[in-house]
Order: structure tokens, then sequence, then C-alpha cells
């Protein structure tokens, strides 16, 4: 399976398990199924979390984005971050009286269950 994972200073000596404590599953060493993952998340996420499971870890290859990638990232994700508060403040005013918990009322509305 091939993964990407993104770093702001690359890749240098062993892969372990060292993100921070504050990451989606803890610490860990992160990939994604799409190359701006990281950034956006977008596809799937996959965290090695022990030093056993990151010996496993395979580089096919690295690669630095260019200043110009770079850019149109953070303009990406800032437009989806903007999307994304009104989308929950939408939600928030809908259903502020609905008497649920937010991830109640994400489950009820997508069938998907809030981690």
């Amino acid at each position: 399976m091939r993964l990407y994972h993104g770093s702001k200073s690359g890749l240098s000596g062993v892969i372990a398990p060292v993100s921070r404590d504050v990451c989606d599953f803890g610490r860990g060493f992160y990939m994604g199924t799409e190359t701006t993952h990281q950034a956006l998340g977008l596809g799937d996420q996959y965290c090695a979390r022990t030093a056993k499971a990151c010996e496993h870890v395979k580089i096919a290859s690295e690669r630095a984005l260019s200043p110009d990638e770079c850019a149109a990232l953070r303009m990406r994700s800032e437009s989806q971050r903007t999307a994304a508060v009104k989308m929950v403040d939408r939600i928030r005013l809908e259903h502020r009286r609905d008497g649920m918990f937010f991830s109640e009322i994400i489950e009820k509305a997508t069938g998907r269950t809030w981690l």
C-alpha cells in the first residue's frame, strides 16, 4: 500500500512514533492515502503508533514541494477551513434546540459514526 507523509522539515533518521500527543490518534507516525492528506484532511489516515509498527514503514521516494505548491495548498486549506466553520455554524443554528450532542447530529445526518 502506498501512503504519503507530510513534513515541514523532511525525514531524517529512523522513522519513529514521535508526533505530538494531541494528534488524532495520539503520538505516532502519520500517513495518508492522498498526497495532501496532512494539510487538507483528504483520504484515509493511518498511524504507526509503536516502534515495531514504524519498522515496517518503508520510504519509496521523497520530494519537496515547490513554493507555488505550498502556497496553493495553504490557500486550499484555508478555503476548506472557512467552509467547515460555516457548515458547523449552520448545523449549530439548525439543531440548537434538538437536545442532541454535536456528534449525534453528525451521525444522524451522515450515517457515519463520529470518532
